[in-house]
């Protein structure tokens, strides 16, 4: 303990040898040590090349009153407990992130597997109904526009797209697909 104070001591005063010896005497244990937090050696190596930094960046900060190993020993439980804070959260918001994207696919599928019942559907009506619903539901146009395409009146588009619609829902109800699919 009092050749690891003195080391230090040493170090403080610029000698970058005893800041060496300091680390080779103590990195094993360290590691050691830190694997009962972290149970991967590479990480576990990570985190004390990371304490013998803070203790490089901070030298004035050690007290002389407590030895060494349990100042390094503390400062590696810190940062242990520090990785695998941080660890968690990656690995929640990776969780979530996966969840929201199965959540996506999963909307997509259902979407394109309504949009596949619907176009079935419309292949089964009438070729005016068909027109009609392609053009005012599916295509956005207006009833005067859709009646100008198909050459009709805008009366005959409205009882057009009337009857479309209702053909298409009894079809789609008759096929098992409702609103609440």
């Amino acid at each position: 303990m009092e050749q690891d104070k003195e080391l230090y001591k040493r170090f403080v005063d610029g000698d970058i040898s005893a800041f060496e010896e300091l680390v080779l005497t103590h990195k094993d244990n360290l590691i050691y040590f830190l694997m009962r937090y972290v149970k991967d050696f590479h990480t576990c190596e990570d985190i004390a090349q990371e304490v013998f930094a803070t203790i490089f960046v901070k030298k004035e900060s050690y007290n002389y009153k407590v030895s060494l190993k349990t100042y390094l020993y503390a400062i590696a439980k810190n940062k242990a407990t520090d990785h695998i804070r941080k660890f968690s959260r990656i690995e929640k918001l990776n969780e979530d992130e996966k969840n929201s994207d199965d959540d996506e696919l999963f909307n997509r599928v259902v979407k394109n597997e309504e949009q596949r019942l619907v176009h079935n559907a419309i292949a089964k009506l009438k070729l005016d109904y068909q027109r009609v619903i392609l053009l005012v539901d599916i295509d956005g146009l207006s009833y005067k526009d859709t009646a100008n395409v198909m050459q009709k009146t805008l009366p005959q588009i409205k009882i057009l797209i009337f009857r479309a619609r209702k053909a298409l829902k009894t079809l789609l109800v008759k096929e098992g697909y409702t609103n609440e699919n």
